[in-house]
This record gives C-alpha cells, structure tokens and sequence, in this order.
C-alpha cells in the first residue's frame, strides 16, 4: 500500500505490477488462506523481467560466437590465399597520444605486402550495429590521415615482429559478416 502511495504521489501513476501485487494483497484480507499474495505478484514480475535479461545475454553470447567464427574463417581464407598475416597483434598508433586505453587495438588480422608495408583488416558481424572501439577508430585514423606507423606491443612468430618495432601500414579494410541493404 505505501508503495502505491509513493508511486502516486511522485509519478502520478502506479504500475501495473504494484496495482496486481494490492489487488492479492487485498483479496488475502478476506481470505487469510492468501496471505503473502503481494510479494508472490511482485517476486513473479521480478523473475520474468529477470528471463527477458539473460535471453537478451543469450543472444548477444550467440552473436559474440559468430562474430569469432567469422574472424576465424576470414583468417583462414587469408591464410590460403598464400599471403603472410598474424592475427591479434597488439598496436599502438605512433600519433603522439602514446600507448593509452582508447590509442591501441589488438588487430585481427596484419598482413605483410610489398616492402614490409602492412595491411590491416578487422572483422565485424553486422554493418550498421557492429563498431569499432575508440583503439579501432585511432588505428583506422593513423592509417587513413595520420603518419601510418605504429608499434608493435606484441610478438607475433607468423609475421617475425617483435615488441616495441615501429612498422608502417598503408591499408585499413573493415569486412562484415552481413552488409547492410540499400
């Protein structure tokens, strides 16, 4: 009942949920077998806001998932291609900014080209809702507008590159899994 009056007084409304949960609560007065009925209302409104949580997870979990398998099968199809890439290599655009949270990326794929100039290539599910952070947006931006050259933050065997190399990349693509229609 206080929490009717509350919602009333500071909404000018009660919600629905608060309206069936007083409606059990009266009806328990009349029968007492129904005490406790309000909370019961309440508890059960909370479990089904609680499943429509976690089936939202669910489906960015399933999302997440495609999203690597795509990553994986465009790396494998690189790899086949015969050209010479790492995957997950750690940069740091060389912007001035220095290697800050929002100035770095681990890439998905760096590929070595002509002259031991790269190309880099990251992989996302959907255009139009899938983005990239803010270390993806400055890599991107170094490449397109700013010097090219970044350090390498992390070994990488399949490509030879060593912490701490500067190294130039000349190429940005952005590949997804579903193009969004015109």
């Amino acid at each position: 009942m206080a929490d009717a009056g509350y919602q009333l007084i500071s909404s000018g409304s009660v919600s629905n949920t608060t309206m069936a949960a007083l409606g059990a609560d009266f009806g328990a007065f009349w029968l007492p077998f129904a005490t406790g009925a309000g909370p019961i209302v309440r508890a059960s409104e909370k479990a089904a806001s609680e499943t429509t949580r976690i089936s939202r997870g669910l489906r960015n979990a399933d999302a997440i998932a495609e999203g690597r398998a795509f990553e994986r099968s465009e790396l494998i199809t690189t790899k086949a291609s015969g050209q010479e890439v790492g995957s997950q290599v750690r940069l740091v655009p060389q912007n001035g900014v220095g290697n800050i949270k929002g100035n770095r990326s681990t890439v998905d794929q760096l590929i070595r080209g002509d002259n031991d100039i790269f190309k880099i290539i990251e992989t996302k599910l959907r255009e139009g809702t899938s983005e990239l952070s803010k270390g993806q947006k400055a890599v991107e931006k170094n490449v397109k507008e700013g010097n090219r050259l970044f350090e390498v933050r992390s070994n990488n065997n399949a490509l030879g590159l060593k912490k701490g190399q500067i190294i130039r990349v000349d190429k940005y693509e952005l590949k997804f899994k579903y193009k969004k229609e015109e």
